[in-house]
């Protein structure tokens, strides 16, 4: 009775196995399976199991939030589009006209000189350094030279950075938190530049007023300061445009 029980036991675990291998030649060749096979067993790929995960349905949702956000921001108003170039366009005039103004020599006329930053000229057009004027002038004159020269020379490297980075900026299409982080970075060096712009302005004017205005003002300066000044107006301007990309 035993053995015959032990033959029953047998032949239905060997038709068990034969069920079960034919079976795993089923998913084999099955197009949409593919398993692969460890001792003997199907075992699924990891992508399989990846969609058993109960978290998956919280991960394909966080995926397509993000999607559709990166899709929304780059469908940004007209307004924004325009903006961007209205900066582009205010970035590029400001440097030319700081870069103009201070490479020019005309920022003092004495009636018989016109002096620049780097050299002084006389009505024949006949010029020298600037230090041949610096030197015999006021006691101030020197340091002010110094002081204004490296400002101004600092606040036109620095825009023609913001220029370029902005450029690069402007060409990044997926408008997430990266790029609005790049753009606040961006609008504390355009304030960095016209500040030192200015501030050379500025110095130069307190000595305009120290030598009881001996001499005048002339028309370098004041495309320099132009251009201190747009580059202001261009910060305050990205300032309010970073802030609405951010919540648009």
């Amino acid at each position: 009775m035993s053995k015959n029980r032990i033959g029953q036991n047998s032949m239905e675990t060997i038709w068990q196995k034969s069920r079960w291998r034919e079976a795993v030649d089923k998913l084999k060749n099955s197009s949409f399976t593919n398993f692969s096979l460890k001792n003997g067993y199907p075992t699924q790929p990891p992508s399989y199991r990846e969609y058993d995960s109960p978290s998956l349905p919280h991960q394909r949702e966080d995926d397509s939030q993000l999607l559709n956000t990166n899709k929304r921001m780059k469908d940004v108003s007209c307004c924004l589009k325009a903006t961007n170039y209205i900066i582009g366009i205010f970035l590029l005039i400001s440097l030319i006209l700081s870069t103009v103004g201070t490479t020019t020599s005309y920022w003092l006329d004495t009636g018989t000189l016109n002096v620049g930053l780097f050299k002084v000229c006389t009505k024949s057009s006949t010029c020298d350094p600037v230090s041949s004027f610096t030197e015999s002038a006021f006691a101030t004159t020197p340091i002010t030279w110094r002081i204004v020269t490296g400002l101004d020379i600092s606040g036109c490297c620095m825009l023609l950075l913001c220029l370029i980075f902005y450029c690069i900026f402007v060409h990044c299409t997926v408008l997430d938190y990266r790029k609005v982080s790049c753009g606040v970075l961006l609008c504390i060096f355009v304030m960095l530049s016209a500040g030192a712009i200015l501030s050379g302005m500025a110095v130069m004017v307190l000595y305009y007023f120290d030598i009881d205005k001996t001499y005048s003002l002339d028309w370098s300066f004041y495309v320099a300061a132009s251009g201190g000044g747009l580059a202001f107006i261009t910060f305050c301007i990205m300032i309010v445009y970073i802030f609405v990309l951010a919540f648009e």
